[in-house]
């Protein structure tokens, strides 16, 4: 419990580290320009985050699509994707997942227009 508190401590410091503009989001540009530091690159492996593909980190990271990822959202994201690069492949995978089911009950409600609500145990 104490390793998992210094963890989102140092998370949330590391956080305030990259929010350039101290907006309490952290956007794209800001991401790529931390990531031109080698320190902060380095930082990031320590915590056991795989930076080979920032972009899609960024984007999973960034799960309510704004543009722009919350102290929260960079926090939970970390501990999602912390260890081997399989844990950013199954998150990858999990979102894609979530957005063929969203089109998939999308399309059927729009098929059916007798359907007022996706019956979602029938796709399932």
């Amino acid at each position: 419990l104490q390793q998992k508190n210094a963890y989102m401590l140092t998370l949330k410091s590391f956080f305030r580290a990259l929010d350039k503009d101290d907006s309490g989001m952290l956007v794209y540009d800001e991401l790529l320009e931390s990531f031109q530091d080698p320190k902060k690159c380095a930082h990031f492996r320590q915590l056991g985050i795989d930076t080979d593909e920032l972009e899609k980190l960024f984007i999973l990271m960034d799960e309510d699509h704004s543009g722009g990822i919350s102290q929260a959202q960079f926090i939970l994201g970390c501990l999602r994707l912390k260890g081997d690069a399989k844990n950013v492949d199954l998150e990858i995978l999990r979102q894609d997942v979530n957005f063929v089911t969203d089109q998939i009950l999308w399309l059927r409600q729009c098929l059916d227009p007798r359907c007022d609500r996706p019956n979602t145990a029938a796709l399932l």
